[in-house]
């Protein structure tokens, strides 16, 4: 007996029968879906909110199109602040409370979020498992303070008069403009430890430019998911493996058939999806 069990917004589809499974995937790169946020748990309240325009490398070049943009969130605490996609988190939202909320039906995303301890600038890591592992997170701890060269070269970024200051961090060199008319160690993804929020920065196809700041208050709540506490090394292989060997992810090992559902011909071994990670080492 044959079911065929569509996962909308999932764009994936699998069918299954007694004697194997054939997954059916509308899309060749990683699909991240929106997770259950109830359950969550509040880590503090924020003070203020800073909007960034954010670019990125697709995972999949579609329309020629060889980066992806997305509006991310700073929420600025007392004790904790947390980065994360706004995009994504609209689609969590109407997913766990049917909030009615007007955002593009994507799956490119940016998947992690950035949880940071204001007082020593410890972050916890977290990043969404892709496509069919529904509420299943990767969470890794690091301490790693980065050692940066501020310059003597201005800018102005949203009317802020900001300085620039360059470092070697995560596997990428970094350029960020900050401004110390806003005292906040804190900036975009994992960037901190300036004297001053950090309101611009860049490094390769990656890129983050404030378009928003203001004082809000509302719950730092981190998900009730299901984490997976892994190391930072562990982290980078399995990420790099999901890019590297996407069938092998995909059907454990070859146990099932994987194909495009719009061409019907199946994956092989040789499926490879673009990798150029916002971290490397």
């Amino acid at each position: 007996m044959r079911h065929t069990i569509l996962l909308l917004l999932m764009l994936i589809t699998a069918a299954i029968d007694a004697q194997n499974v054939a997954i059916g995937l509308h899309s060749s790169s990683l699909v991240y879906l929106p997770f259950d946020l109830r359950g969550s748990q509040t880590l503090d309240s924020s003070r203020v909110m800073i909007k960034y325009n954010a670019a990125y490398p697709r995972n999949d070049v579609k329309k020629g199109k060889s980066v992806a943009e997305d509006v991310m969130i700073l929420l600025v605490g007392k004790r904790i602040s947390k980065f994360y996609s706004y995009g994504l988190d609209c689609m969590d939202r109407r997913k766990s409370y049917g909030v009615k909320i007007d955002v593009d039906r994507r799956q490119d995303y940016v998947p992690y979020q950035i949880y940071t301890n204001i007082l020593n600038e410890h972050v916890d890591v977290v990043n969404r498992s892709p496509f069919y592992d529904m509420d299943k997170a990767y969470s890794y701890k690091d301490s790693t303070a980065i050692n940066w060269n501020i310059t003597a070269v201005t800018d102005s970024v949203m009317g802020y008069l900001c300085q620039k200051a360059t470092c070697s961090a995560y596997g990428r060199d970094w350029e960020v403009w900050f401004t110390s008319d806003i005292p906040i160690r804190l900036g975009p993804w994992r960037l901190n430890g300036l004297p001053g929020l950090i309101l611009k920065a860049r490094s390769g196809n990656y890129s983050f430019v404030a378009k928003e700041l203001r004082s809000i208050k509302e719950p730092i709540y981190k998900p009730n998911w299901q984490y997976q506490s892994i190391s930072r090394d562990a982290w980078l292989k399995l990420e790099k493996s999901w890019h590297d060997s996407p069938y092998f992810y995909f059907t454990e090992g070859g146990k099932y058939r994987i194909f495009n559902v719009f061409t019907r011909t199946d994956y092989s071994e040789d499926w490879k999806i673009p990798y150029d990670p916002i971290e490397t080492e």
